[in-house]
């Protein structure tokens, strides 16, 4: 993502992950049970520990995850 910024003549102010557990979770999905969509029940049982996993991506400085916000400006 910070290719793409700097290719284009961004700035970058801030960039950081979140999600780090959901890696788990799609390579076990995805790549293990070959799932194509996330089933209902797993879904529900990442929604009640996404508290514990917001302070998971705070112990690693949200430096890694599934998901990334990149802020920028010309």
């Amino acid at each position: 993502m910070s290719a793409v910024f700097e290719k284009n003549q961004f700035r970058i102010l801030e960039k950081f992950h979140f999600n780090l557990i959901g890696i788990l979770g799609w390579f076990v999905s995805g790549s293990i049970l070959k799932k194509e969509t996330i089933p209902s029940g797993q879904m529900d049982l990442y929604n009640k520990l996404v508290p514990i996993f917001r302070i998971i991506d705070k112990i690693t400085f949200n430096q890694m995850g599934l998901s990334v916000i990149v802020v920028g400006e010309v």
